[in-house]
């Protein structure tokens, strides 16, 4: 909300705007007529004229006037043309070509000793900074500009100068130095006679006083600007006052009171157009609604202020307005639709380089696609969202130590020229014994602080090559340790995968050698032990098995519909017979009307995997609960047995290979049914866990609920751009573009939007729209993959 202010403040202010009541084709018959320095002067007039009223055609006449000034070779109206370039680049958002601009201006007024433009070119780096929240780069810009008011004398570019130090200070939440700079302005203003000025000044003082939360005092100054602006007929800054005070009362919580003020700055508008301050008032309008729950009319108002901040290319407002509508509906709940106003906001904030902006849109896409139940999406935003976050900070340390430096070295060079105006006040008054004493002694010090200077240098250099040869030496020792410690852990791990390999020998050694004398005791309960046998088995072969499989590439899950009970009593018949054997009873009392969604062969080994798990480590004559709970979205399973306390250190390692736990670690064999559960459970988006504790030991987990369940394929989605069955007119339609859009990188995101912008204005398809649509949310992503395999795809 700061910076929509600074924003609409700063268009308030033109320092190259003559008197609007001249008129335009005067000065096109001087462009005409005449050639030379009159005729650049002419160009930049005509380029200020029109700075609020085309922005194209006021590019055109600067552009025009820097060809004709390196055509006639005229370099000392150059910084007047940067500094022209530099406003128009601020008016389009486009901040770094804005200060590369002023600090060509800077150059070229230094060496054509340019003061006027000079003091022009920091009031225009320190507005950027300004909006850019750089406020200890813009306070160093605007103290600069000062310097140069202070010494030319110019009264009113000095006032002007104190107002933007004070509106600096008012951001950074310094509000007595605000007001310190706010009285020294307001005392030149009154002593000039100023009074458009000083209203002005008043509206900021006011807007002060409401973030001191005097409300008071800040409406009668804000009531006073405005009552001032109708006497002489200025609705425009009548409606931005109105408007000032909206803020206030949606401050306080007076909503009437705010919308009255609102409405009544819009009817100021009416009888004095302002596009600008209208997108401003229709966002405050908007932010109000949204605050009062009122998300329809929010999103009313904030759609007016999109169209206009389009109309009159303010990308800031634009990407603001669409991320405020974002905002309404995505408290609607309307997710997906809140998903296209963040994704739109969140791109234009990338293309003008906001990022403070670009953080606030990373957090709203991520909330948005948690609710969407686009998680990994989430996950992508969240990871860009923190690098960011990282290298913001970084800067923000390094402006500010070189901040600190710059105010360092300009009090330095003060102090040094107080010393050397009265060291030239001494050496007037000395005769000239005393002069060549002086000259003897200081060039005895100059020698000797040369000296000292070469040896403090020297000094440090040596400090630093024994520091980076220790710093150095520590790095390999750190390296050999870590390399020792990896070759420690792949010698165990080799050696426990060499006996876990011999355990699973013995495990099917011993079934077979069982099958092998079958007809030494082929009885019934005999056939039944071999069956058992022979499903523990395949049971342990095929989680070898899928434990690789799942490792190494997705499994593609059949989900059907299937009643709880079913699944339950289906894993129950093939573990039948072992927990007989054990006198193990099996408690399982479950609803017949709960039903998942689920891969039922996977589930069911999932099952039996956990059942076998259970009764090997349940004592004789013991109970095994098996126990289904029903929750909003998902069933929960959970299987206990009164088996042994697992050690708190296994507790997150127990469903890793090969993992063993407990004194009787054998009845584990090969550590991958566990493995198998795990993977097999997050397969289907769900997780699994265990507790323990004496004589209790309980595996919990969750499946989708039946009638609530959708499923995703996450190879379908990144691919779905190969279910857009294009015809062959409309490919044949885009192949310039798709051309067009090969050659440029993806992280031109501008060039790739206006290309994407073209292919929506002449081709009305519904399927090339939805292809655009997936183009742009690639590019947002950054995915520069897919993005290659979009165009390859579509190339005829």
């Amino acid at each position: 909300m700061k910076k929509l202010i600074l924003v609409i403040l700063f268009l308030s202010i033109n320092y190259f705007s003559f008197s609007q009541n001249q008129a335009i084709d005067s000065l096109l018959n001087v462009v005409r007529t005449q050639n030379g320095k009159e005729k650049i002067e002419t160009l930049l007039e005509l380029s200020s004229k029109h700075l609020k009223i085309d922005l194209e055609k006021s590019y055109e006449y600067t552009n025009e006037a820097l060809k004709l000034s390196e055509e006639l070779k005229i370099s000392e109206l150059n910084s007047k043309i940067y500094n022209s370039f530099a406003l128009l680049n601020y008016y389009r958002a486009e901040y770094e070509s804005c200060k590369s601009n002023s600090n060509l201006a800077i150059q070229f007024s230094e060496k054509f000793e340019n003061i006027e433009q000079k003091a022009v070119s920091y009031r225009y780096l320190g507005c950027i900074y300004q909006v850019q929240s750089n406020y200890d780069s813009s306070l160093i810009s605007f103290e600069k500009e000062k310097e140069i008011q202070i010494k030319s004398g110019t009264k009113k570019d000095l006032a002007s100068c104190y107002t933007n130090i004070g509106l600096v200070y008012q951001l950074k939440g310094n509000f007595k130095t605000a007001l310190e700079n706010y009285l020294l302005a307001e005392e030149l203003f009154t002593e000039l006679n100023e009074q458009s000025s000083l209203i002005s000044l008043y509206g900021k003082i006011g807007g002060l006083l409401v973030e001191e939360e005097k409300y008071e005092d800040a409406e009668k100054y804000l009531s006073k600007a405005q009552n001032e602006c109708v006497k002489n007929e200025n609705y425009t800054d009548a409606a931005r006052f109105c408007n000032a005070m909206g803020v206030m009362y949606k401050k306080k919580a007076e909503y009437q009171k705010a919308e009255e003020k609102y409405k009544q700055a819009l009817e100021y508008l009416l009888k004095q157009p302002s596009k600008q301050v209208e997108a401003a008032v229709n966002t405050n309008i908007g932010l109000l609604f949204i605050e009062q729950k009122q998300y329809d009319k929010a999103i009313e108002y904030l759609k007016k202020t999109a169209a206009l901040a389009e109309e009159i290319g303010i990308k800031y407002i634009a990407a603001t307005a669409n991320h405020n509508i974002g905002e309404a509906y995505f408290y609607k709940k309307n997710y997906s639709v809140s998903l296209e106003y963040y994704l739109k906001a969140h791109l234009i904030f990338i293309e003008i380089e906001s990022y403070p902006e670009i953080l606030k849109s990373y957090q709203a896409l991520i909330k948005t696609n948690k609710k969407l139940n686009n998680s990994g999406v989430a996950l992508d935003y969240y990871e860009k969202y923190d690098f960011l976050k990282d290298s913001i900070n970084q800067a923000e340390r390094s402006v500010s130590l070189d901040s600190l430096q710059t105010v360092f070295d300009t009090k330095y060079l003060k102090t040094e020229n107080l010393v050397l105006e009265k060291d030239a006040e001494i050496k007037k008054k000395t005769i000239s014994n005393q002069r060549i004493l002086i000259f003897s002694v200081i060039a005895i010090l100059l020698l000797a602080g040369i000296l000292i200077v070469l040896i403090i240098r020297n000094s440090r250099i040596m400090k630093k090559f024994i520091a980076k040869l220790s710093e150095k030496n520590e790095e390999i020792l750190q390296q050999s340790e870590e390399l020792r410690q990896i070759n420690d852990k792949l010698v165990e791990l080799s050696n426990f995968k060499e006996g876990m390999m011999q355990m699973i020998i013995h495990d099917l050694k011993n079934p077979l050698n069982i099958l092998q004398n079958i007809r030494l005791y082929a009885t019934d309960r005999q056939i039944e032990k071999v069956e058992t046998i022979s499903y523990s088995m395949l049971n342990l072969i095929q989680n070898i098995l899928d434990v690789y499989k799942y490792e190494k590439s997705r499994i593609n899950l059949n989900f059907e519909s299937v009643p709880v009970l079913n699944l339950i009593e289906t894993s129950l018949k093939e573990i039948n017979t072992l927990a007989q054997n054990t006198n193990i009873q099996i408690v399982n009392n479950l609803d017949e009307k709960i039903s998942v969604k689920c891969d039922i062969n996977v589930i069911n080994r999932v099952l039996i995997n956990l059942f076998t798990n259970a009764v090997k480590y349940s004592p004789s004559n013991s109970e095994i609960k098996i126990e289904v709970a029903d929750y909003q979205d998902e069933i929960l399973f959970s299987i206990t047995n009164q088996g042994e306390e697992i050690p708190p250190e296994y507790l997150d390692k127990i469903f890793d290979k090969f993992t063993q736990v407990g004194k009787n670690a054998k009845k584990y064999s090969s550590g991958l049914g566990l493995s198998f559960c795990k993977l097999a459970i997050e397969s289907h988006g769900k997780i699994i866990k265990v507790s323990s504790e004496k004589n209790k030991t309980t595996f919990t987990f969750s499946l989708p609920k039946a009638e609530n369940f959708e499923v995703q394929e996450l190879e379908k989605i990144e691919n779905k751009s190969s279910a857009i069955n294009l015809s062959e007119s409309e490919k044949n339609a885009i192949q310039p573009y798709i051309k067009e859009l090969s050659e440029i990188p993806i992280y031109k995101i501008s060039a790739i939007n206006s290309v994407i912008e073209k292919i929506k204005t002449e081709n009305h398809s519904e399927i090339l729209i939805s292809l655009c649509s997936e183009i742009l949310e690639t590019v947002a992503k950054g995915n520069d993959e897919k993005f290659q395999k979009i165009i390859s795809n579509l190339r005829t």
